[in-house]
């Protein structure tokens, strides 16, 4: 019970799904406040319509709700326009029901309208088959209405814990990070013993499964970006307490990339040369191993009291550089191998740069 238990708690607690349970929270109580005020202070006759332009608003930025907000009141009123010309001009029946749906559907088009634009059909929909000659009198009234869900959807958003998305960006880069240093670790492990090149299709596997996730993580980081922009609970932190230098998820992630195809050529490397299983330079397995696994390490826990990969292994580079006995058949093989090293343990180096500043800021 408990192995099932605790997953599912690391789940709930995760950034993710209390950012994604606060977006219903939100959404729901912004729809409920604009449906109660349709109702009992407005008296209005659609009392649905607010609420559901409140639904339409609320994104998960600040910013984007702007925009929403922006784009559905001009495609809602646009709709609601829509409907009383062809009511109170053409009258309504299957044609002009028809009609109204085919302008709708194409005013959706329009590039600044795309993302909202469906609302000017719908929009026609609800006051067309609601009984327009009830509606006719009330224009501004839904247009009143349009409004006000608009405007409730955006203060609540703005006030009520506006979605800041930095732990998340920086949860799903350090993942990747950490995805990268176990698979360096395990094939270092078994480096370390007899060479299986079974083994080797398996990290390919968890390489090509890394990679798939690396556009989830652009993705999560232009949404981390974009909840910063007009987004007063930003401004609070800063004002609360002095911030550390920022952090460029793009240019990491940039280097998460590169470090992928290296990872992926090593693996290749080592599954294709037929020497490796059988002729290992006794030297250059022990040292070459022992550091692909302190940079794995390092990748997966920056924390880690690990000497910088880098220098260490320029050092090994020189030492078998001076080895008389290694044939040439060889050197390329390492030359490449120390070369994907050196671009990985480069990614393992910048991780612990970065901790051993943040803990300067900390503590300063």
């Amino acid at each position: 019970m408990a192995e099932i238990t605790t997953p599912l708690m690391e789940k709930i607690r995760s950034p993710a799904v209390q950012s994604d349970a606060l977006q219903v929270f939100k959404s729901a109580l912004a729809a409920t406040v604009t449906w109660w005020i349709s109702v009992n202070l407005l008296n209005s006759q659609l009392p649905f319509l607010a609420p559901w332009v409140a639904l339409m608003t609320m994104q998960f930025t600040v910013y984007h709700t702007f925009i929403s907000g922006i784009q559905t009141a001009i495609a809602s009123v646009i709709g609601v326009g829509l409907s009383f010309v062809i009511g109170t001009y053409l009258d309504v029946s299957v044609w002009t029901f028809g009609l109204a749906m085919v302008i709708g559907l194409i005013g959706a088009r329009v590039p600044k309208l795309r993302a909202e634009g469906i609302g000017i059909a719908t929009t026609s929909i609800f006051l067309l088959a609601s009984g327009f000659d009830d509606q006719q009198p009330l224009l501004y009234d839904r247009i009143l209405e349009i409004l006000l869900g608009v405007a409730v959807a955006i203060a609540i958003n703005l006030i009520i814990f506006p979605p800041l998305r930095d732990q998340e960006a920086n949860m799903v880069v350090g993942n990747l990070d950490r995805r990268m240093g176990e698979v360096l670790q395990k094939m270092a492990d078994e480096l370390a013993e007899k060479w299986n090149i079974d083994n080797a299709d398996e990290w390919l596997e968890e390489i090509n499964s890394i990679n798939n996730d690396l556009e989830k993580a652009w993705h999560s980081v232009r949404f981390a970006r974009e909840s910063r922009r007009v987004n007063p609970r930003k401004i609070r932190i800063q004002e609360g307490r002095p911030q550390p230098t920022e952090t460029s998820y793009e240019s990491n992630l940039t280097s998460i990339d590169e470090g992928i195809a290296h990872l992926r050529h090593l693996a290749r490397t080592l599954r294709d040369t037929p020497i490796i299983d059988s002729d290992w330079d006794p030297v250059f397995q022990q040292q070459w191993v022992s550091l692909m696994h302190d940079a794995g390490a390092l990748l997966a826990d920056p924390n880690q009291e690990i000497d910088p990969i880098r220098d260490r292994l320029s050092k090994l580079s020189s030492e078998m550089s001076e080895d008389q006995q290694l044939t040439s058949k060889k050197w390329p093989i390492y030359g490449s191998l120390l070369t994907s090293l050196f671009h990985l343990s480069a990614l393992a180096d910048d991780a612990l740069t970065t901790r051993k500043t943040e803990d300067k800021e900390h503590n300063s």
